[in-house]
């Protein structure tokens, strides 16, 4: 086991390298990097994202979550006066849709499927050019929404503020209630991650 384990680090320092060499070789750019935005743009204005979804609250969230993310990849500043932004970047919100995706022996509803779906476009200030538009972008999260249906050892349940004795103590409705507020939550940031990704490639 401990042989096997060395190979899989050694051929893993090998390939490493030589993959990112041919990524570097076929012209791929990371969404981070923000390749297809203008050289010369350096401040980005964001707007208030609109609402057209059921769900209150939700474009505020998204407008929030957009943020972090430009913020996050440091290529773009954020601007509060749109006089002062090289871009603007604007949206809305335009379904939220939580749907029952498995069931027990009763019929009663065990998984739920939590999407956002959103469009968004980028306007260069200084042409007034469109650079980008993103017409329903989609994401989706599954949710557990009994104890026994949450994937406790999951990447998104390790970020909730959760633990699986919690779970344990809680009634079938407060499992319900806690996994569909962390599945809009993070349905919500993946469509902000979406965003600027599309945004920054120019997809």
């Amino acid at each position: 086991m401990v042989t096997s384990r060395l190979n899989q680090v050694r051929l893993a320092a090998v390939l490493l390298p030589l993959l990112s060499l041919v990524a570097a070789g076929c012209g791929y750019h990371f969404a981070a990097s923000g390749a297809a935005l203008p050289s010369d743009a350096h401040t980005i204005y964001v707007t208030q994202f609109t609402n057209h979804s059921r769900t209150p609250g939700a474009s505020e969230l998204l407008t929030v979550y957009v943020k972090d993310e430009i913020a996050k990849h440091k290529r773009l500043m954020i601007v509060k006066n749109p006089a002062d932004a090289d871009l603007t970047l604007s949206g809305s919100v335009t379904d939220v849709e939580e749907l029952p995706a498995g069931f027990n022996g009763a019929l009663e509803p065990t998984t739920w499927t939590y999407s956002v779906t959103a469009n968004a476009s980028l306007v260069d200030n200084r042409t007034k050019k469109v650079l980008w538009v993103g017409s329903g972008i989609n994401t989706q999260n599954q949710i557990g929404g009994v104890a026994q249906a949450v994937a406790a050892t999951s990447p998104q349940f390790l970020l909730e503020n959760l633990r699986v004795r919690d779970l344990q103590r809680m009634t079938d409705y407060q499992v319900y209630y806690t996994q569909s507020y962390y599945g809009e939550q993070q349905s919500l940031q993946q469509a902000a991650s979406e965003i600027y990704d599309q945004m920054s490639e120019g997809f």
